[in-house]
């Protein structure tokens, strides 16, 4: 987000994280991803952002 890194996973572990930066897209990211974990996970995050409201 214009230039800044948001690492929602950062909190599960338990060290520095070195990052490479290394350039992704939508292909990318959902190569190792199948629609049941996809699903899995936007649901999750809304329930979570639903709460929050």
């Amino acid at each position: 987000m214009n230039g800044q890194r948001c690492d929602f996973t950062a909190s599960q572990f338990g060290g520095e994280i070195h990052y490479t930066d290394t350039s992704s897209d939508r292909k990318e990211a959902f190569s190792d991803t199948n629609d049941l974990q996809y699903n899995h996970l936007k649901k999750r995050t809304l329930d979570q952002l639903a709460k929050g409201k």
